[in-house]
């Protein structure tokens, strides 16, 4: 569904990763359809194989292997590296698993929640605008509490939670507390 919903023709790669991160955080069990990973995409409207195309690769006569990083795009190789880091943060994750989930009123285009299990925190923070926006860190002190820094999953930084966050146009940010 990721495809046709969210790059039908495109190869939006953020809007790609704002998907991925928002279906690989929230509750319930996460389904990828084969080659999102690659930034596969077409529209049932033409046919339901455009939508299911064969993956490249695998076969002596394939123009494309992309099961291997040489054989991907740029482009594929950075969707497929931030969908596996995603996935190996997650894999044995108690917040994710089993953490209730607490959703914040949007602001200014910006949809933050926060997955809470065993005593840790997740900070999911999605920028759905096409505009640079700064998010006030205090509307979310009730999760926050007295942390002052966080650990960004996405970038592998720390994040200062004592000031208001800028964020990117269309950026995604996994914050653990």
């Amino acid at each position: 569904m990721i495809r046709t919903a969210f790059l039908e023709d495109g190869n939006d790669l953020a809007e790609l990763k704002q998907a991925v991160t928002l279906l690989l955080t929230t509750r319930r069990i996460p389904q990828l359809y084969y080659g999102t990973e690659i930034m596969m995409n077409g529209r049932k409207n033409v046919s339901d194989g455009n939508v299911r195309k064969d993956f490249p690769g695998g076969w002596n006569d394939d123009a494309q292997n992309a099961f291997t990083k040489e054989g991907r795009t740029q482009l594929q190789n950075e969707a497929f590296d931030y969908i596996s880091k995603i996935l190996h943060w997650r894999k044995g994750n108690e917040v994710i698993a089993k953490g209730t989930m607490k959703h914040f009123l949007l602001q200014n285009g910006i949809y933050v929640f926060a997955r809470s299990f065993g005593g840790k925190t997740t900070l999911v923070i999605l920028n759905g605008t096409n505009k640079e926006q700064v998010l006030p860190i205090k509307s979310y002190i009730e999760v926050i509490k007295d942390a002052t820094t966080g650990k960004d999953i996405i970038n592998e930084g720390s994040v200062d939670l004592t000031k208001d966050l800028t964020l990117l146009p269309k950026q995604s940010m996994i914050v653990e507390l």
